[in-house]
């Protein structure tokens, strides 16, 4: 934790600089299923040393930890009782501004969808965006991309009625059960990758998608066997 070099930078992305007070006894940093998060104190002086960019410190701000290459959204508070410090946490960029956007009354491919004057048969992943459930779950919040989706997963159909759920929680939870697909968030770049949880059959004229569990079987000799059980 001692060779991390936090750099703060506004939300385009600009770096402003180093932060130098950190007291590192209080640096944690922690990696979940939600994502990243990182959380320590830093002070006004240290060592008779100001901290420069210490106005800048404020909600909403990104910390960019380089060793990680990973950007975060911070929020602070002040603790001024003893000596003038703030204490700062932060989650992974991506995840902090993909939880903070709800969906309402958002209807893929139910019969309230296919009622509507303008619909499209909607699949995962397609090159029309108002055929693309990515596309049209993404219009929400425009200054993302989707960087790469699993060709496997580019056809499938599902049905989703979305009320009062965020954009992260509705990828991580519904989406990725029906379609059997992982999510992964650039803070870099704000973009998404999807890939595929299931194996695909290689023989191109059958393309049988499957679990793990669906490709195997034991053979006598006690040897595990890779094979499709289509074709």
């Amino acid at each position: 934790m001692q060779d991390l070099t936090l750099v703060l930078a506004n939300r385009n992305y600009d770096k402003l600089g180093i932060l130098n007070n950190v007291d590192i006894n209080t640096l944690t940093f922690n990696h979940s299923t939600s994502g990243y998060e990182i959380s320590f104190e830093i002070y006004k002086t240290l060592n008779n040393m100001e901290e420069n960019l210490w106005y800048q410190i404020i909600d909403l701000k990104l910390l960019w930890v380089k060793e990680l290459d990973v950007y975060f959204e911070i929020y602070v508070s002040m603790d001024d009782s003893f000596s003038v410090k703030k204490s700062i946490t932060g989650t992974s960029l991506c995840e902090a501004e993909l939880s903070q956007i709800c969906l309402f009354d958002t209807e893929i491919n139910t019969e309230k969808d296919i009622a509507g004057e303008n619909y499209k048969v909607t699949t995962f992943y397609n090159s029309d965006p108002k055929a693309s459930l990515l596309n049209r779950i993404f219009s929400k919040i425009p200054n993302y991309t989707i960087k790469h989706v699993d060709s496997s997963l580019a056809d499938i159909q599902r049905s989703f009625s979305i009320n009062n759920k965020s954009i992260y929680d509705f990828l991580m939870s519904d989406c990725s059960e029906q379609f059997h697909c992982t999510f992964v968030f650039d803070s870099r770049d704000r973009s998404v990758s999807a890939y595929d949880l299931y194996v695909v059959c290689m023989n191109e004229s059958c393309g049988h998608r499957d679990d793990m569990a669906g490709f195997t079987h034991v053979d006598a000799s006690g040897n595990v066997i890779y094979s499709c059980p289509k074709c």
